[in-house]
Parts: C-alpha cells; structure tokens; sequence
C-alpha cells in the first residue's frame, strides 16, 4: 500500500533522530552500554535488508525471464508427450508474463508425417496445455523430425 512507504520513512527519520538523541546522551554520560544501541541499529539494519532482498529476488527474477520452477516445465512435457503424434519433447522455454506464462517448445513427430498432420499435433498439444494449465496463455511450438541425426541429438524429453 502507498501510505506504507509515508509511514517508513517517519519511522527512519524518528529512528535516526533516536540515534542521535541516544548517542549524544551516552557521550554526555561516557556509557558504552547507551552508545551500544548504534549496535543494535546496524542489526536491525541487516534484517531489513535481508528481508528487502528477499522480497525484492521474485520480482526482479520476473522482469529478467528467469524459468519458472523445473516442475511446472515438467508438467508441460508430460501434457505434450500425452498428446497423440508427439514422440519426443526437445525442450521447454517457459517466462512469466505479468500473471501468466508464455511457452516456447520442440517437439519431435514423425519424420514422414505431413506438414498439415505435424500443425494438427502442434494445435492440440497446445490446446491441452492451456486447458490443462490455464496459468498459461501463451505456447509457440516448434516441429523437430523424429528420429533425429545423431549428430543433433541433445537432452530431449521421450514417452
């Protein structure tokens, strides 16, 4: 909330007028035990940083497209390798949107398959997937052949 923000910034600046209070009277009295409370502060200190850090890390891991949680990319290519003609997922590109993820996957089909079958395929993977996972809005499949040369062969998800 907005008002948050007002109200932090009364209790630093009642905070940091304490300290100084504090201080100059533990000067004044020449006591280690009052001029300690600076201790304290750099304590307190830490934790509210730690915890903005905290907080901070979820967002700041949205706005760089870092991938969601290996789970959920999991999950997408059990959906797709549940759907009919796909014998293979090659991978699994998923960011956060906003609210929503966008998808972005190979498949590998058949290699003698037609081009309109393999679109047949790549629609309905996609279309389980939304409905499956309505998180989703987004999913931009890519077609690989199956099998694929050895010599491009790279981790790949298999039924």
């Amino acid at each position: 909330e907005p008002f948050t923000l007002w109200l932090l910034l009364a209790v630093v600046i009642l905070k940091e007028s304490l300290f100084r209070f504090v201080f100059q009277i533990g000067n004044r009295a020449s006591s280690t035990a009052v001029r300690a409370d600076d201790w304290a502060a750099l304590f307190a200190s830490g934790l509210i940083a730690w915890n903005g850090v905290r907080l901070l890390k979820p967002a700041i891991d949205e706005l760089m497209d870092a991938l969601p949680s290996e789970e959920l990319q999991k999950e997408i290519a059990r959906i797709a390798l549940s759907c009919g003609g796909v014998h293979a997922v090659e991978k699994v590109l998923a960011r956060k949107t906003g609210f929503t993820y966008w998808v972005d996957m190979h498949l590998e089909v058949p290699k003698d398959m037609t081009v309109e079958d393999a679109h047949e395929v790549a629609h309905r993977v996609k279309d389980k997937i939304r409905r499956q996972l309505p998180r989703i809005t987004e999913v931009s499949i890519h077609v690989e052949p199956y099998p694929r040369k050895s010599a491009d062969l790279t981790s790949t998800i298999t039924a």
